[in-house]
Parts: structure tokens; sequence; C-alpha cells
């Protein structure tokens, strides 16, 4: 139907072997966003062959794989959004990326009960003494003891990280009331609060400047969608979340074509 699904293994999960997970956790956490933008750049570029994609692009004599528009959603379920969140900080931050217009590769983001605050939760700053704080200390490690695990975090915290003055892409975020292991005011709630924020800053600053033909994202594109119960893993709510999260999916490639 024209879509393609991938999968980013970067270094952190445990699919290649226990070296490669210890690449990516702890100090090395930033290696887990490094290669999540890696994989978002080569899909992007046009780089790697996707079956009937240069068809449906005017490109179906072509032999080499040339660069193409490409609509590129993201998403990411708890401790994924680190990770995605990184990466779309990393991505508005890099100058390689930039265009005049729209400088995010992602298209569209879709977080659901997403950890985004990885400092205030080490730091047992807004969950007192939440249960999965020192269960994290080997993942994440301790930001109050260890003053190079408080770098690492600072480097790729997404709710730190926030790019000022910055046109994020369209995002929905999913959070639920009543989630023990992520809470939603200190993230999710957060996250959008000053995405939007950052969004409207930017907005007014670009008032006088010239404008593309491409209408960019502003803050009433960022979404936040809040669960009454369900928990973190959705019990009982998982199809209707996966079709809110599909249908904004579908709309905002509607409103790239158009």
């Amino acid at each position: 139907r024209g879509f393609v699904i991938a999968f980013c293994h970067g270094r952190g999960g445990g699919d290649l072997g226990k070296k490669w997970y210890q690449a990516g956790r702890l100090y090395n956490k930033k290696n887990a966003i490094n290669d999540y933008l890696e994989c978002a750049k080569a899909l992007s570029s046009g780089k790697v062959p996707i079956p009937n994609f240069h068809a449906a692009h005017g490109d179906d004599n072509s032999e080499d794989c040339k660069p193409s528009p490409l609509f590129l959603a993201s998403k990411s379920f708890s401790a994924g959004g680190v990770v995605v969140g990184g990466a779309i900080n990393d991505s508005l931050s890099s100058s390689s990326l930039s265009s005049s217009s729209f400088p995010n590769i992602f298209s569209a983001v879709s977080l659901i009960n997403p950890f985004l605050d990885v400092m205030g939760t080490m730091m047992k700053e807004n969950n007192g003494d939440h249960f999965l704080t020192e269960h994290e200390y080997d993942e994440f490690g301790d930001p109050i003891s260890d003053k190079r695990a408080r770098s690492a975090i600072s480097s790729y915290c997404p709710l730190l990280n926030i790019q000022d003055i910055q046109p994020y892409p369209p995002m929905i975020v999913f959070c639920s009331i009543d989630d023990e292991n992520v809470p939603m005011l200190a993230n999710s709630v957060r996250y959008v609060m000053k995405v939007r924020d950052a969004m409207s800053k930017g907005r007014e600053c670009n008032n006088n400047s010239s404008r593309s033909s491409r209408a960019e994202p502003n803050e009433n594109d960022i979404l936040l969608h809040v669960e009454k119960e369900g928990g973190h893993h959705l019990h009982g709510r998982r199809v209707d979340v996966c079709t809110l999260e599909a249908c904004f999916l579908l709309g905002q490639l509607y409103k790239s074509l158009k």
C-alpha cells in the first residue's frame, strides 16, 4: 500500500549481542541516539533502496537510488522516547541537516507514554522515591553521585535539550494518568509545553523573515492525548490509541501531499 516499516537496531539494544548492548547504555547512551538518527538520514536521503519508492515518485527508470522526497514518520514507546526525542533534538541542532524551510528530517512523530525527563527522574526531582529510578541506575547512571553520568545525561535528555526557536515536526504524545512507570506530568506534559513554547518563540522571530512555499509546523501541530486509565501498557486501550495514532500520521501524510 505504499508504506514501509523500518526498524533501527541501534547500539544499546540486545539484538546483536552483549557488546552491542554495552555500546549503547550508561555513558554510551548517546550512541543509540546517533544510530537512530543515522538510520533516519539514510532513509530520508533515498540511499536505502525501497521497493516501488522511485516509481511512486516518477523515477521508475532510474538505476541509481537518488535522493527523493520522503514522508518519514517516527514512533516510540516508553524508554524509546529517550532515543527518538534525542534524535529529534539533534536533527534540529545539526547544521548539516538544516534547510531554509523545514530543518527536521522527521515528517511526523508519535510518542506513547514516553520517557523524556531522564535527568529529573534519575535525580528523583519530580517523582520522589519512584520505584523505577534506582532500577534504572544500571541503564542511565546515577547523576547525583556520578559526575560522568550527569554529564552524559545532560547531553541527550530530550527534555533538557529542546531546541529553542525551531520548527519541531508535527507530533502527537500519548500519556496515561495512571502510568506508574513514566509519570505523565514530569514527562509528556512538560515536554509538550516546552516544545510548544519553543515553536511559538520561533514563529514570532520569523514573522518578518522570508518564507518558502512550504508551510512550517507550528505549536498547534504538537498534540497531547491523555488517557484516563490503562496504565503504562495501555491495557484495554491499545486499539483506541493505535487508531488515533494512525489517523494522526495519515493526516500529516495527506497534508504533506497538498
